[in-house]
């Protein structure tokens, strides 16, 4: 399944052609995708799948859980008691079973899937809008992409931040991916610039050159996102761009 959202509040899910159907189609509005379709009262800034859930982040405030299938879904199946603070992202916990959500507060939420109630909120050093979240592959961690240029590194199990790289990047960090070997991250930036990060030290091991995308509206590197097996790096831009980088 495909997953997608949108500031219209819809969230679409895109089921893959069957063998027996054919992937192309010859003309018109004709597409071998099923569809369906979850709508929100406003904006959804954010969504993820764990295959049997998809898990919506709203701009009213909430964070919405629906089946991950085909069929007509008038209501979603559970909803997450969002915190005073309006949710940015999503992510899934390692192990499937909670739920990160970043907050413009800063702060992060992690919930428990199958209760929907809180297990503990993590506080940012400093109240500045997360703007996106990502996990660790097997590690109970989670990194913030960050409005002031910086991303910061919260311990779920510890209950708090416990690192952070202020100065990440000389304009809004937008985005951070962590690769499948759980040893580098990449971050993107407004000020048009990819990093890779070793997140052991949080040192910067490739500095990509600058102007990866053309700046729009003073926006310019949207996401970056790694492969699951093979050695790429994707990111998209305000420029209506896509790049694919091939590393070592």
């Amino acid at each position: 399944l495909i997953v997608s959202a949108g500031v219209d509040g819809k969230v679409f899910l895109y089921g893959y052609p069957t063998k027996k159907q054919t992937q192309y189609t010859p003309y018109g509005t004709m597409s071998p995708f099923t569809l369906n379709c979850f709508e929100h009262n406003e904006a959804v800034w954010s969504v993820c799948t764990n295959g049997k859930l998809v898990f919506a982040a709203c701009a009213d405030g909430s964070v919405t859980a629906w089946e991950a299938n085909l069929d007509a879904q008038k209501k979603y199946k559970s909803v997450y008691a969002a915190a005073s603070s309006i949710p940015t992202s999503v992510t899934m916990s390692p192990t499937g079973s909670q739920l990160y959500v970043s907050h413009v507060s800063g702060e992060v939420i992690v919930y428990d899937i199958e209760t929907a109630k809180t297990v503990s909120v993590l506080e940012s050093r400093s109240k500045i809008h997360a703007i996106q979240i990502a996990s660790h592959p097997f590690l109970e961690i989670a990194v913030t992409a960050n409005a002031d240029g910086s991303y910061r590194v919260f311990d779920p199990a510890a209950g708090k931040c416990v690192d952070m790289k202020q100065n990440a990047h000389t304009d809004a960090v937008t985005s951070v991916s962590i690769d499948t070997n759980g040893v580098a991250m990449a971050s993107a930036s407004h000020d048009q610039s990819i990093r890779v990060w070793d997140l052991r030290n949080l040192g910067i091991t490739i500095d990509m050159d600058p102007n990866q995308h053309r700046k729009k509206y003073d926006e310019a590197i949207h996401c970056v996102a790694h492969h699951r097996h093979s050695p790429l790096l994707a990111s998209g831009g305000a420029d209506s761009i896509v790049k694919v980088f091939l590393g070592d």
